[in-house]
């Protein structure tokens, strides 16, 4: 038992570790949604209270220890308070990474964005994909722009099935707005058709959409490509059919679609050789024995 803590002393460590792990979270993430990033003075100086407190929780478990217990006590607050250092530690590097991006990239210009998605369209630029997009969803004034914002961001990074999965949630959480739905149901189904190869998907989609909602503008789009689906799909049996007609035909009709004559196989007539006419089939006749006027 001179190994172990007790069950309160484990307790206590571990509620102190755990409240130090949230706490940094909590800050992060309210910087973030104010500015672009937790300043490195911030951090340093979080890391540094994190440490001093750990160290001072430590101190005290010793000094309150008996002698034979301390060593067990000290290896136990060692375990539980590492991650909360390095996880401070990691939002000091965290922290100083962003700010030598915008020195060295185009965010040191300082350029003041209208649009209320600024946060998010900066950490795209970063690199950050899915802090980004993460921080589209957490947008609850305008959160339809926002969730098709994020769409298209996983777009242009070619996640085109996270994408879809947004669209459908964007159909899945705005039924009642017909133009927000719309708008989702026929950017989904040009995703089947355009980037996931899924034509039969789309056609479906896209006809729902001409049910649902014929009068906007993205049903009226869905008519049109309706039809052109339609037209794609006779043509490709059009030409199946014909081809079809041509190897019954033909039984040297070949699948490029070029008929193939009689004894063209290269293996009949080999490179090279020449074939000897018959006699009397292509030869001049011979008037060697015929008397000369």
């Amino acid at each position: 038992m001179l190994y172990y803590v007790k069950v309160p002393e484990f307790l206590v460590l571990a509620a102190i570790s755990l409240t130090l792990c949230l706490l940094n979270y909590a800050i992060r993430e309210r910087w973030s949604r104010e500015r672009n990033a937790t300043p490195p003075t911030v951090a340093a100086i979080m890391w540094l209270i994190a440490s001093a407190v750990c160290l001072l929780v430590s101190l005290s478990f010793y000094e309150n220890t008996p002698v034979v217990r301390r060593l067990p006590v000290l290896m136990w607050c060692l375990l539980l308070f590492i991650p909360p250092i390095i996880y401070y530690a990691y939002s000091v590097i965290d922290s100083l990474a962003v700010r030598g991006i915008d020195r060295i990239g185009p965010f040191s210009a300082r350029i003041e964005d209208p649009s209320e998605f600024a946060q998010a369209r900066r950490m795209a630029l970063r690199g950050d994909i899915d802090g980004a997009v993460q921080l589209y969803r957490r947008y609850q004034s305008n959160a339809a722009a926002a969730l098709f914002e994020a769409v298209r961001l996983l777009k242009s990074v070619d996640r085109f099935v996270e994408a879809g999965l947004l669209l459908e949630e964007i159909a899945a959480r705005f039924p009642e707005n017909r133009n927000v739905w719309a708008e989702a149901t026929y950017q989904l189904a040009k995703m089947h058709e355009v980037n996931l190869g899924e034509r039969a998907t789309a056609l479906t989609l896209l006809r729902n959409l001409m049910n649902r909602a014929p009068l906007t503008r993205f049903g009226q789009m869905a008519a049109t490509d309706v039809a052109r689906l339609y037209a794609l799909e006779d043509r490709t049996a059009e030409e199946d059919v014909a081809e079809d007609f041509a190897a019954d035909r033909d039984p040297f009709y070949r699948a490029e679609g070029t008929p193939a004559a009689a004894g063209a196989n290269p293996s009949d007539n080999p490179a090279g050789s020449e074939t000897t006419p018959e006699p009397g089939e292509g030869a001049p006749p011979d008037t060697s024995d015929q008397p000369h006027s």
